[in-house]
């Protein structure tokens, strides 16, 4: 699974390639979330594709390629409406809280540790 938050940061990318006016680029890319949502991954690199053709300017219609590239690569590991259908978490932050709260109370402040302790 790609973690949820890594996919709308590449789509931000693909936004300020299509969108020099920020509220574009929200508009877009809040559409694709919920596309993304939904599953429809390959979707979003198809249009991302289409974008790039159809673009003049050659770091713009790249960025949108890379990012296409992205969702199409990675379109089996972006089933979040399966996922979290399965109840599955879709992000890393339970994980990264647990490990947080974990290392405060064995590493806490003043906690000493020796081999025979």
């Amino acid at each position: 699974m790609v973690e949820w938050y890594y996919a709308p940061e590449h789509l931000s990318k693909a936004a300020q390639a299509l969108y020099t006016e920020s509220g574009g680029q929200w508009t877009m890319v809040n559409a694709q979330k919920t596309r993304l949502q939904q599953g429809h991954a390959e979707g979003i690199a198809r249009d991302l594709v289409a974008s790039a053709k159809r673009e003049h300017n050659t770091e713009r219609a790249e960025s949108l390629r890379t990012n296409a590239g992205y969702f199409k690569n990675n379109r089996d590991c972006m089933q979040y409406h399966d996922y979290r259908t399965e109840n599955w978490p879709i992000g890393s932050g339970m994980v990264e809280s647990e490990a947080k709260q974990f290392k405060v109370r064995v590493v806490g402040p003043g906690m000493r540790w020796s081999w025979p302790g």
